[in-house]
């Protein structure tokens, strides 16, 4: 990713939606997702250009598989026919037509349990080299631990949302020139668990509340990673009775496991 000096003014088409840290706007036809930061994204990450560059240069040194991303740093952008906005950097990536990955994915197959231990484990020395955290879990599992306690509730299969799993390669269907990607690139390989969400969190520039947070939020995402890596026989390395919010998730998740299995093996049947 680099900054781009194009002076035009960049159209955001598409399905809009909007993560916890980008306003997204999902381009399907033209096969191509455009980012900016959001307001509540300004509070927990840095939004210059250089930090979003940073932490998508250390995911891909690190050796994450990740959606390939074009970092044109402050740009005007348009939304609708009137509505113009000066965007602190604009990311545009491939749009990557593909299941989010979910927890049933996991009782199906040994491949994709393997290949999140690794993206587990490289977080893991991402937090302790960078003092960045890896989001791959996103806001919606954790927000599904509610149903965990709700005995009506019988089965449950969160999504890991920022990782997609393809069932196909997908090609590029826009050049992307800043970053090398040409039309009809393979973009994505087929069973290969690719991260779309190309910033981290730095856990060590954040003053106060706003740090303290961060952390808890890591350790709640490290957590639930870990238990249900750790349900599935693999050993992490992750102390889950560091400190009383791990245990906690830990709890959590080994409560909603017979509900995930019981969902896997209703799919199965």
């Amino acid at each position: 990713m680099n900054k781009s000096s194009n002076p035009d003014i960049v159209r955001l088409k598409g399905r809009q939606t909007s993560g916890a840290e980008h306003s997204v706007w999902l381009d399907e036809e033209r096969g191509e997702v455009h980012k900016i930061p959001n307001w509540f994204g300004k509070i927990w990450q840095d939004p210059r250009p250089e930090a979003a560059e940073f932490d998508y240069e250390t995911q891909c040194r690190h050796g994450l598989t990740v959606t390939p991303t074009e970092n044109h740093g402050e740009t005007l952008v348009r939304n609708g026919k009137v509505h113009h906005e000066v965007a602190e950097y604009y990311l545009r990536q491939g749009y990557l037509d593909a299941e989010t990955l979910r927890v049933a994915h996991l009782f199906h197959s040994e491949e994709v349990r393997r290949q999140l231990l690794d993206i587990f484990s490289i977080g893991q020395v991402i937090r302790q080299s960078d003092s960045r955290g890896l989001d791959i879990v996103g806001g919606q599992l954790l927000g599904e631990f509610g149903a965990v306690l709700n005995p009506r509730k019988k089965t449950l299969n969160p999504s890991i949302s920022n990782l997609k799993l393809p069932d196909a390669d997908i090609h590029s269907k826009i050049e992307m020139s800043k970053c090398g990607v040409e039309v009809g690139d393979v973009i994505a390989r087929e069973g290969k668990l690719t991260q779309i969400d190309t910033r981290l969190y730095n856990l060590d520039d954040r003053r106060g509340y706003i740090r303290a947070i961060l952390l808890r939020f890591q350790d709640a995402q490290d957590a639930t990673i870990s238990t249900l890596l750790k349900k599935f026989g693999f050993e992490t390395g992750f102390n889950c009775d560091a400190n009383r919010l791990r245990r906690m998730v830990r709890y959590l998740v080994e409560r909603a496991f017979p509900k995930m299995q019981a969902y896997a093996d209703g799919m199965a049947g």
